[in-house]
């Protein structure tokens, strides 16, 4: 096997080692001499930026399923997944709702490990907030009592490793 590439069948891919795992990913298009040129110089790049500390697997393969995977909206549906046999269904519409208005069209195809409490924070304190202030006051109490438990998925381990990184603000 070729460093950093390989021809299977009628299709080539790149593979590297990426914070210690194997990685794979299929290249587009059919194994011609030009894309097999493509991915030589593809896993060049990649080892380079991955040995810079400058990799980034979305700009590379945004279409890759391990982004899927990885992906706050992943995360988020799982939490979903979870708290629907938790909590009442009535209960339990409603975080969803909100999960599904506020929080996946802002963060559903960020990379769970690019988010930032802090950023997470200002956002709800810029964006939340307004929306809120633009309901009724029963409202505005129902939001500010639901979108702190919605966002701790610290508390409720999806995302354990950022518990010590950035401790919930209380």
């Amino acid at each position: 096997m070729p460093d950093g590439y390989e021809v299977r069948g009628n299709t080539v891919r790149v593979y590297f080692r990426y914070n210690g795992e194997l990685c794979r990913e299929v290249m587009p298009g059919k194994a011609t001499p030009a894309n097999i040129e493509h991915a030589k110089r593809t896993a060049a790049i990649i080892n380079y930026e991955i040995n810079a500390g400058s990799f980034d697997y979305a700009r590379h393969f945004p279409n890759s399923e391990r982004l899927q995977k990885s992906s706050f909206g992943h995360y988020l549906d799982l939490w979903l997944a979870i708290k629907k046999n938790e909590l009442a269904y009535s209960s339990y519409r409603g975080y969803e709702s909100k999960a599904e208005t506020h929080i996946r069209p802002r963060w559903g195809n960020v990379q769970a490990d690019k988010i930032d409490h802090i950023e997470m924070q200002a956002w709800i304190q810029n964006d939340l907030v307004r929306l809120s202030q633009q309901d009724d006051q029963g409202d505005r109490q129902h939001h500010a009592a639901n979108l702190p438990a919605l966002l701790d998925t610290q508390q409720d381990g999806v995302r354990p490793d950022l518990r010590h990184q950035h401790p919930p603000a209380r």
